[in-house]
């Protein structure tokens, strides 16, 4: 009978007389098969299954292998001697009407068994699709729109398909993906209406979805995510390495879903844009994209000691570990496990952006920072940040250095010598090297291109955190008008175009742009553009709103050893697409300038003053100009005359500006 086994005795006789005996196992099994591989003889044999329907309904294709395999009962010999089951794989099925034909392999030789399905009801088919969603999406999904983003439809027996009426997403998966609230994945459950036809999808949750059917359903995913200053300075050096991009992709969880299909990260159809990336702390724009769709999210780079498990080079951890370094607040008395890491800036995440839970602090170097601050300590402490891979057990680690108060230092009157001009006070090369996060040597270079060009450090410290973090429409200190002259010259109902002057010694240009505050909302700017190299001088930006007022910022930089450095930025444009209420000006005109009125030219003695004023000119002379800031004034050389914002000019050296 087949699945039985047993032991059978054997016995050799000499003659008349029994000289020996031996006994081997015996195992029945339904199907046989043997082949002579070389010098080896190879037999493997399984049984026949019958499984009923309602009993795999609701199983994975993995959990149906296995449970296939467990009645199959796959056994093999190898050369007389019983092989260990674990070295035979499979099963490969392959669908045979309502059941499957199910292949066992062992040292390539293989043995095909039957799988017979009973009791499968005369019904139609459910199809579903693995899916995307964002966190915004979370909380008030219907299963309407779970069905609709999983393309699922059901299929009668007569082979009619609906457009998902006759698919059911149980409750249970519509409450757990409700509950979600970091990014992840898990498992949807659709059925037909009686509950019989089983489909089971992923659906993974991300920060940033980008939803598209004008070519197709797609669907482009992907979070933000961190990375430590050495990854971030391998990125600069070689983003346009196939292993750097899917190290990117990998890290962002760059996903995608095209008409149902699953485009995993590793899919070169999605590719990456990491050129706005610079070696130093700080966050910045990293954008995907996928058939013309794009899908932007945030790079946040820590510090070099916040992942002693990860080198610079693009091999991606399961866990991605960061910190950052900080400093102690002066009166600080003690820092409990949880106080430690926020100020460190702690994140411990998966690779599909869920968040690891057993993320602990070395008590003992917890305990010696709290002994110095306790002892008013100046000495730097070295803390540990342990987190465990659940998955694979694996340990990762961190370091974080801590900075005491130290007594504060009575300021030199003086300023010293090779620093750059700032009102006040003056910057050394270490001064540059702590603000922007670069090395001694790079600040070298960067402190000696700023006093050759004149570069304040004002500009220098406008970076794209900086940009950011702006929350008015005011022009971020450093910037001026006389060096880019960037403008806004050129727009129509869906399309605005800047210009700008051309800057010896730029690398590249990055433009900013949002919405104008306005209505008691605030639009913080977003990276928009990046430029390589310094010949392009125009760009226009497309698919906007017709009658909206949107601002821009240009600002150029140069690449000191993979850092990008600011070396001039533009004060705020303000313009508005056609289509509205509200123009926009074309030219500015001189009003008056000191005593006369319509003239462009004036000549003044030194510490003599003269007023200027000038008039917007209407690009539409039927619509007014919505104003978001005065008209203001600036000197393209305060070397030989100074102006004030509301106009007041003061001569200071004999010389033509």
């Amino acid at each position: 009978m087949a699945g039985n086994s047993g032991t059978i005795g054997f016995t050799y006789r000499n003659g008349k007389y029994e000289t020996g005996s031996v006994t081997a196992k015996a195992t029945v099994v339904d199907v046989q098969y043997s082949e002579t591989k070389g010098t080896d003889r190879i037999t493997i044999g399984a049984d026949n299954v019958t499984l009923d329907y309602k009993d795999i309904s609701s199983l994975t294709e993995d959990e149906l292998k296995d449970l296939i395999r467990k009645n199959a009962d796959p056994a093999a010999t190898d050369n007389g001697a019983l092989a260990d089951p674990s070295d035979i794989t499979g099963p490969k099925l392959v669908k045979d009407g309502d059941g499957y034909k199910a292949t066992f392999t062992y040292k390539d030789v293989p043995v095909t068994t039957d799988v017979v399905i009973s009791n499968v009801p005369a019904q139609g088919e459910v199809n579903a699709s693995d899916c995307i969603f964002s966190l915004d999406d979370i909380g008030k999904l219907t299963a309407d729109d779970v069905i609709r983003a999983a393309l699922s439809k059901y299929t009668d027996k007569n082979g009619v398909t609906d457009n998902g009426e006759g698919v059911v997403l149980t409750q249970e998966s519509l409450d757990a993906i409700n509950r979600m609230t970091e990014p992840g994945t898990l498992p949807l459950t659709f059925t037909d209406k009686s509950g019989t036809i089983v489909k089971k999808v992923t659906a993974t949750v991300v920060q940033n979805r980008r939803y598209d059917t004008s070519t197709g359903n797609i669907t482009l995913g992907a979070n933000d995510f961190c990375i430590t200053v050495e990854q971030a300075k391998t990125i600069v050096l070689k983003q346009d390495q196939t292993d750097v991009a899917d190290m990117l992709k990998k890290l962002g969880n760059a996903i995608a879903t095209d008409d149902g299909k699953f485009i995993p990260f590793k899919d070169a159809a999605i590719t990456v844009d990491a050129s706005a990336i610079q070696a130093a702390k700080g966050s910045y724009e990293l954008v995907y994209t996928y058939k013309g769709k794009v899908n932007k999210v945030t790079v946040t780079v820590k510090d070099d000691g916040s992942a002693d498990t990860t080198s610079s080079e693009t091999t991606v951890p399961d866990v991605n570990l960061t910190a950052n370094d900080f400093a102690v607040a002066a009166g600080t008395e003690s820092i409990d496990e949880t106080a430690f890491k926020k100020l460190a800036e702690v994140v411990v995440k998966y690779n599909d952006g869920s968040s690891v839970e057993n993320v602990t602090i070395d008590v003992e170097d917890l305990a010696v920072l709290n002994k110095k601050i306790r002892a008013k300590s100046t000495d730097s402490v070295f803390v540990k940040v342990y987190a465990t891979d659940k998955k694979t057990g694996k340990q990762l680690s961190a370091t974080v250095k801590v900075t005491l108060p130290k007594k504060a230092a009575t300021p030199k009157p003086t300023k010293k010598p090779g620093t750059i001009a700032k009102p006040g006070r003056g910057i050394s090369a270490d001064d540059i090297a702590k603000e922007l996060g670069v090395d001694k040597a790079t600040a070298e270079k960067i402190k000696d291109y700023a006093e050759k060009n004149g570069t304040s450090m004002d500009t220098l410290r406008i970076t794209d955190t900086a940009v950011k973090k702006l929350k008015d429409d005011k022009d971020i200190k450093g910037s001026d008008f006389s060096r880019l002259k960037a403008r806004a010259n050129k727009s129509s109902k869906n399309s605005i175009t800047l210009q700008w002057v051309k800057q010896s010694g730029a690398d590249g240009y990055l433009i900013y742009s949002n919405q104008c505050n306005q209505g008691g909302k605030k639009y913080r700017y977003k990276l928009t553009k990046t430029i390589k190299g310094k010949n392009k001088t125009t760009w226009t930006q497309k698919k906007r709103k017709k009658g909206k007022y949107y601002k821009y910022m240009v600002v150029a930089y140069k690449l000191f050893n993979g850092h990008k450095v600011t070396i001039a930025a533009a004060p705020t444009i303000h313009s508005v697409t056609k289509g509205g209420k509200r123009g926009m000006a074309k030219a500015v005109s001189i009003k008056k300038l000191g005593n006369k009125k319509k003239r462009a030219k004036i000549t003044l003695k030194a510490r003599k003053t003269a007023k200027i004023k000038a008039v917007e000119i209407r690009a539409d002379k039927k619509k007014k100009i919505m104003k978001h800031r005065k008209l203001a004034y600036e000197s393209s050389n305060v070397k030989v005359a100074k102006v004030t914002g509301s106009g007041k000019i003061k001569a200071v050296k004999k010389r033509k500006m």
